[in-house]
């Protein structure tokens, strides 16, 4: 379906489509079209998840509090969670729970973000980068809740190793782990020297590494698959 190409009042007109392109609407991960919804793309992930019901098409109308678009890991999470304020709430996904990013990504589930916290307390202040950070650890603390609580067999690992090759690494690796200690009160992160990691990787390659005992890595596509069902026995509709 095109997007009507009229701007909006006060807005510059949208520049024109080059010939050729095509609507990215429109496209589509190429994958095993089953019902008329595409199956998940081949993966490990998609290889190993657990069986997931087939959830009828939304034929009419229907009566709810809230309708959450978009069965991944955020549309599930917050499906689940105003069932469980006591909404009515249904679940809208064009394809399949978990078929996008939320069932395809690395699942590695770590403290903070990419950018390391001192660039982004640059970035955008202290302050800030605090807020960023407390949500983080916060989002940790949720996901580890949630699969307890509803049993959701997505093969977490806690521990987070991230090791140094060169001796510029390892003077970043003790500068983040101090500031991580001593500035966010992180205390579930360590300095491992070169002997000690030496006597668990069985290799001389590394210098040393940081590691966390508070991340870790799951399977995203059966978590998510987890949370849809943990919805669904709350009284979520997924259509």
């Amino acid at each position: 379906m095109d997007l009507p190409r009229a701007a909006p009042a006060g807005y510059p007109a949208p520049l024109p489509r080059p010939a050729g392109r095509q609507n990215i609407l429109n496209t589509r991960t190429p994958g095993k079209q089953i019902m008329g919804r595409l199956e998940h793309v081949g993966s490990y992930y998609a290889a190993s998840a657990h069986g997931a019901p087939q959830r009828p098409a939304l034929a009419d109308g229907i009566d709810c509090d809230v309708c959450v678009v978009g069965a991944g890991i955020a549309g599930c999470s917050t499906a689940l969670h105003l069932a469980l304020a006591g909404l009515r709430v249904v679940l809208l996904e064009e394809q399949r729970v978990g078929w996008g990013a939320s069932g395809r990504s690395g699942a590695q589930a770590i403290y903070g973000i990419a950018a390391g916290q001192t660039k982004l307390a640059r970035l955008i202040g202290a302050a800030a980068a605090r807020a960023v950070w407390d949500v983080s650890i916060e989002g940790l603390a949720l996901m580890r809740e949630l699969i307890a609580r509803f049993s959701i067999d997505c093969d977490w690992a806690a521990g987070h190793l991230a090791a140094a090759v060169k001796e510029r690494h390892e003077r970043e690796l003790h500068a983040q782990v101090r500031e991580l200690r001593e500035r966010y009160g992180y205390t579930s992160v360590r300095y491992v020297p070169r002997e000690e990691l030496r006597a668990t990787l069985a290799t001389e390659r590394y210098r040393g590494a940081l590691y966390d005992t508070n991340s870790g890595h799951l399977h995203p596509l059966n978590y998510t698959l987890g949370l849809a069902a943990a919805a669904e026995g709350l009284g979520v509709r997924i259509f």
